[in-house]
């Protein structure tokens, strides 16, 4: 038992590697190395060279006042059904049609893109929308077409709200002037004066760009560095593993 007990140790520790082997290996291979280092990276320009670039402009609207008159929900039409409107093809179709756009242009398919996957800050006053292209610069000038867009479509659907309080103003201003006694003719002269101030600012209720976008784009893909390291570390790989079989077979 003893016998077979060292045996298997002088197995174990001839099958091994120790540092001074791994160092050797590397010495005999460097050549090998730097040689699949430099075909790996030849690889990764081929690649990028025949990829596309994807490019990222982001522009932020403000689509609701950042302070109301009076309850927010009696105002403009809440941000949340905003993103819904946009997530459906009608939305987008009518804000292509504002663009001049048709079905067949390939701006469509990235408006329709990027008004869905449109985003509103926690508070509800900003939304922000993502547009990609194949250049910076087509990027920046879609996402600025698609932002104005969007501004006159949120202005088109705010309009009845605003034609509402116009109505409740002038209702309310009759009221006041018929002087009745059973009316609450304070509480209806606060109301018209916070509606007032909010229709003598035309503004408030336009959604207008806060931010972006223009030189704002970034590349986001493919990544550059990551490409380029990861075909030298395949190539690395590769030709480490040709000369370790080759020595391997030299030796039989």
């Amino acid at each position: 038992m003893a016998t077979i007990h060292l045996q298997n140790n002088q197995a174990n520790s001839e099958s091994e590697l120790t540092l001074g082997e791994v160092i050797h290996f590397i010495f005999k291979a460097k050549w090998f190395a730097l040689i699949g280092i430099f075909f790996g990276t030849v690889a990764a320009f081929c690649y990028l060279a025949i990829t596309p670039s994807v490019y990222e402009s982001k522009v932020t609207l403000q689509i609701q006042p950042t302070v109301y008159p009076f309850g927010p929900s009696q105002l403009l039409i809440s941000s949340e059904e905003i993103i819904e409107r946009f997530k459906f093809s009608k939305t987008a179709q009518e804000i292509s049609l504002l663009m001049n756009l048709t079905s067949n242009d390939e701006t469509y398919k990235i408006t329709i893109e990027s008004l869905k996957s449109a985003t509103i800050s926690k508070a509800g006053t900003f939304l922000t929308l993502s547009i990609k292209a194949g250049s910076p610069t087509s990027a920046e000038e879609l996402a600025h077409k698609i932002a104005n867009a969007s501004s006159v479509y949120i202005t088109k659907i705010n309009a009845p709200r605003i034609i509402y309080l116009e109505r409740l103003f002038n209702s309310n201003q009759k009221l006041i002037a018929t002087g009745n006694s059973k009316i609450d003719i304070t509480a209806l002269q606060s109301t018209n004066l916070a509606i007032e101030s909010f229709l003598s600012s035309p503004e408030v209720f336009i959604p207008y760009i806060v931010d972006g976008p223009l030189f704002n784009s970034r590349k986001i893909s493919p990544n550059t560095n990551s490409i380029f390291l990861l075909g030298a570390l395949l190539g690395l790989g590769l030709w480490l593993l040709f000369f370790y079989f080759k020595e391997n077979f030299s030796k039989k």
